[in-house]
């Protein structure tokens, strides 16, 4: 079992910069393929909002191996506005079985779904936090070799 906070990933610490000079991990895998289509499985709301999300992310930060990552992050965020309008729609207290007010349901669901988003956000670097953390250098650079058809690549070049 490792012990410490988890490391960051190559990629952030490039755009970050590394201020403590930390060695990084010649070895470390770079996926490859950039992710683009949503899944077959999606409904039009959550194609809509997969697509938003590659279209605002950085060039070629997100590759087909972060599929999982933002599936999850795109799903919990549908259940999460299906729970809120659900919620608007009636109120935030309903009847219980005794007459007594209780919590809607919807309400257990909609943190649930907001605790998932947060998590899966701080994990693709969605959050204003991860964001203000992150310098892009001017020359650029990576590992090993440079892939010239990578975007991300292109990206810390620029």
């Amino acid at each position: 079992m490792t012990r410490g906070p988890r490391r960051t990933p190559t990629n952030l610490v490039l755009l970050r910069g590394n201020p403590g000079h930390r060695r990084k991990n010649p070895g470390e895998p770079r996926p490859t393929g950039a992710l683009i289509d949503p899944p077959d499985w999606f409904d039009e709301a959550q194609a809509e909002r997969w697509r938003y999300i590659i279209e605002c992310a950085p060039p070629g930060l997100l590759k087909k191996l972060d599929r999982g990552a933002l599936c999850i992050y795109v799903s919990a965020e549908a259940l999460h506005m299906k729970a809120i309008t659900g919620i608007a729609r009636t109120s935030l207290l309903t009847v219980g079985s005794m007459g007594q007010a209780v919590p809607n349901p919807l309400l257990k669901v909609a943190m649930a779904n907001a605790l998932i988003m947060l998590r899966a956000a701080a994990e693709l670097g969605f959050t204003p936090a991860s964001r203000s953390r992150i310098d892009a250098p001017a020359g650029g650079g990576g590992l090993g070799a440079v892939d010239p058809d990578d975007d991300f690549e292109a990206f810390l070049r620029s």
